[in-house]
Protein backbone atom coordinates (compact mmCIF):
# COMPACT_ATOMS: atom_id res chain seq x y z
CA UNK A 1 0.00 0.00 0.00
CA UNK A 2 1.16 3.66 -1.03
CA UNK A 3 1.86 5.28 2.41
CA UNK A 4 0.64 8.59 1.63
CA UNK A 5 -1.90 8.41 -1.05
CA UNK A 6 -5.32 10.13 -1.11
CA UNK A 7 -7.95 7.31 -0.46
CA UNK A 8 -11.62 7.70 -1.34
CA UNK A 9 -14.56 5.43 0.19
CA UNK A 10 -17.56 5.44 -0.83
CA UNK A 11 -19.33 5.09 2.58
CA UNK A 12 -18.61 6.78 6.40
CA UNK A 13 -18.62 2.96 7.40
CA UNK A 14 -15.64 2.03 4.94
CA UNK A 15 -13.78 5.22 6.58
CA UNK A 16 -13.84 4.55 10.11
CA UNK A 17 -12.88 0.87 9.22
CA UNK A 18 -10.32 2.10 7.90
CA UNK A 19 -8.91 4.82 10.18
CA UNK A 20 -9.37 2.32 12.88
CA UNK A 21 -7.44 -0.47 11.06
CA UNK A 22 -4.37 2.29 10.64
CA UNK A 23 -4.75 3.21 14.69
CA UNK A 24 -4.49 -0.12 15.47
CA UNK A 25 -1.31 -1.01 13.64
CA UNK A 26 0.28 1.98 15.03
CA UNK A 27 2.42 1.03 18.45
CA UNK A 28 2.36 4.67 19.65
CA UNK A 29 0.88 6.50 22.51
CA UNK A 30 -3.10 6.39 22.39
CA UNK A 31 -6.02 7.32 24.36
CA UNK A 32 -9.34 8.05 23.60
CA UNK A 33 -10.85 11.85 23.89
CA UNK A 34 -14.31 12.13 25.10
CA UNK A 35 -16.81 15.23 24.08
CA UNK A 36 -17.54 17.14 27.48
CA UNK A 37 -20.83 19.18 26.00
CA UNK A 38 -22.58 21.36 28.82
CA UNK A 39 -25.36 23.77 28.57
CA UNK A 40 -25.10 27.77 29.08
CA UNK A 41 -28.11 30.02 30.14
CA UNK A 42 -30.65 30.60 32.83
CA UNK A 43 -32.75 27.07 31.94
CA UNK A 44 -33.73 24.59 34.87
CA UNK A 45 -30.98 22.25 35.98
CA UNK A 46 -33.68 19.35 34.71
CA UNK A 47 -34.09 20.84 31.28
CA UNK A 48 -30.21 21.36 30.84
CA UNK A 49 -29.74 17.48 32.02
CA UNK A 50 -32.44 16.45 29.50
CA UNK A 51 -30.81 18.01 26.77
CA UNK A 52 -27.33 16.68 27.46
CA UNK A 53 -28.79 12.94 27.47
CA UNK A 54 -30.33 13.68 24.22
CA UNK A 55 -27.27 14.96 22.74
CA UNK A 56 -25.40 11.44 23.97
CA UNK A 57 -27.74 9.69 21.71
CA UNK A 58 -27.27 11.42 18.30
CA UNK A 59 -25.32 10.02 15.39
CA UNK A 60 -22.51 12.31 13.85
CA UNK A 61 -24.59 12.94 10.71
CA UNK A 62 -26.80 14.61 13.24
CA UNK A 63 -23.76 17.23 15.32
CA UNK A 64 -22.90 18.55 12.14
CA UNK A 65 -20.26 16.20 11.90
CA UNK A 66 -18.66 16.34 15.68
CA UNK A 67 -18.09 13.20 17.19
CA UNK A 68 -18.82 12.03 20.96
CA UNK A 69 -15.06 10.49 20.82
CA UNK A 70 -12.14 10.04 19.12
CA UNK A 71 -9.37 7.91 19.07
CA UNK A 72 -5.96 9.61 19.34
CA UNK A 73 -2.49 7.97 18.65
CA UNK A 74 0.75 9.77 18.56
CA UNK A 75 2.06 10.23 15.10
CA UNK A 76 -1.09 9.65 13.61
CA UNK A 77 -2.50 11.80 10.74
CA UNK A 78 -5.84 13.51 11.14
CA UNK A 79 -8.03 15.75 9.11
CA UNK A 80 -10.82 18.42 10.12
CA UNK A 81 -14.15 17.53 8.63
CA UNK A 82 -15.85 20.45 10.00
CA UNK A 83 -15.05 24.49 10.49
CA UNK A 84 -13.78 24.72 14.26
CA UNK A 85 -12.03 27.84 14.30
CA UNK A 86 -11.36 29.30 10.96
CA UNK A 87 -9.51 32.13 12.42
CA UNK A 88 -6.60 29.37 13.48
CA UNK A 89 -7.03 27.53 10.23
CA UNK A 90 -9.05 24.50 12.00
CA UNK A 91 -11.08 24.42 8.61
CA UNK A 92 -12.74 21.23 6.96
CA UNK A 93 -9.88 19.53 4.98
CA UNK A 94 -6.76 20.61 7.51
CA UNK A 95 -4.43 18.24 8.18
CA UNK A 96 -1.94 17.57 10.30
CA UNK A 97 0.24 15.09 12.35
CA UNK A 98 -0.44 14.18 16.26
CA UNK A 99 2.90 14.68 18.24
CA UNK A 100 1.98 14.86 21.17
CA UNK A 101 -0.91 14.47 24.26
CA UNK A 102 -1.18 16.36 27.34
CA UNK A 103 -3.29 15.28 29.98
CA UNK A 104 -4.85 17.38 32.66
CA UNK A 105 -7.53 16.12 35.68
CA UNK A 106 -11.35 17.23 35.45
CA UNK A 107 -12.77 19.50 38.36
CA UNK A 108 -15.70 17.00 39.13
CA UNK A 109 -14.27 14.10 38.83
CA UNK A 110 -10.55 13.80 38.96
CA UNK A 111 -10.23 11.93 35.80
CA UNK A 112 -6.88 12.23 33.67
CA UNK A 113 -8.13 13.02 30.36
CA UNK A 114 -6.69 14.24 27.08
CA UNK A 115 -6.67 18.33 27.43
CA UNK A 116 -4.49 18.94 24.69
CA UNK A 117 -3.38 17.84 21.26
Amino acid sequence: MIENAIRIFRSNTEVYAYNTKILASLNTEGTTANAYDFCVGDELASIKEKLLSNVKNLKTTETYGLPLKIDLKVSAKYMMTVNSDTKDGLVNGACGKLIKIDYGKLQKTNETVPCRI
